[in-house]
């Protein structure tokens, strides 16, 4: 069997199987398809047409419009997830340097202290620099 042979049966068959939808089910699946773009639903509609294959067939569409749409939606939440990680990794070594240069700051004083004691105790400070410089 050829494969035009094959795809006019699956064609027919569909329409066959869309003619014998009732009116309160095919205006559900109006709504569905009209909201495809919204993730939520694009998401609901391919959990449908995963676990009922022979239904995906019948609309073969919708089910490529809700993969492409939950790809799509796949593909900005990774960047979003993305920027919040540099961001939180840039605020976390922003504080680092920060308590890194406080604890500088704090560490060093007492060392000038000491060298100018010292120096004031051997008696070699030169006259033109201040004691306790910072």
């Amino acid at each position: 069997m050829s494969n035009i042979t094959s795809f006019q049966q699956r064609l027919e068959q569909s329409r066959a199987a869309k003619g014998g939808q009732r009116a309160a089910e095919q205006q559900h699946w109006d709504t569905l398809v009209a909201r495809v773009d919204e993730p939520v639903v694009a998401r609901m509609i391919v959990s449908f047409f995963d676990h009922a294959p022979t239904e995906k067939l019948k609309q073969p569409g919708l089910y490529l419009r809700a993969k492409l749409v939950l790809s799509d939606s796949f593909a900005s939440e990774a960047t979003r997830a993305k920027q919040a990680n540099r961001a939180v990794v840039r605020t976390v070594s922003e504080y680092l340097g920060a308590a890194g240069y406080f604890f500088y700051r704090c560490v060093r004083l007492p060392f000038r202290a000491v060298r100018d004691l010292a120096a004031i105790a051997r008696r070699r400070r030169p006259v033109n620099r201040p004691l306790f410089h910072h």
